[in-house]
């Protein structure tokens, strides 16, 4: 192989391995973290409201509610720190779709809790 004694000529013959090196290790580090995968679900019913979940986000549905108060719809998010949303009900209220709540990567699952 010549000695190069250019020092352009140099950085120029270094420059496409480099760039093909810190290619390939970005691509090996996105290995590493965790993808987004489908899983959804429905929980248990409680009291007349029960929390429906997929992939990365989750929401609450409360009908006919059989005993007024406050009620906590759960998120059991992935990587991340769990997330929570509240709602205060009468009985016999409905709410079809609260509690909208997301994870970044992946949601485990959600669950509903009566809180009084």
């Amino acid at each position: 192989m010549a000695k190069l004694s250019n020092p352009m000529a140099r950085v120029r013959s270094i420059a496409p391995k480099t760039a093909a090196v810190v290619g390939v290790s970005a691509l090996a580090l996105l290995g590493f973290m965790p993808a987004a995968q489908a899983s959804s679900g429905t929980s248990s019913t409680v009291l007349g409201c029960y929390s429906t979940w997929g992939n990365t986000g989750t929401s609450a549905h409360c009908f006919n509610v059989t005993l007024g108060g406050r009620f906590q719809n759960f998120a059991a998010c992935n990587v991340e720190a769990d997330k929570y949303a509240y709602i205060s009900l009468q009985q016999g209220s409905t709410a079809s779709d609260w509690g909208q709540l997301n994870c970044t990567w992946k949601i485990d699952y959600s669950s509903v809790s009566y809180l009084g």
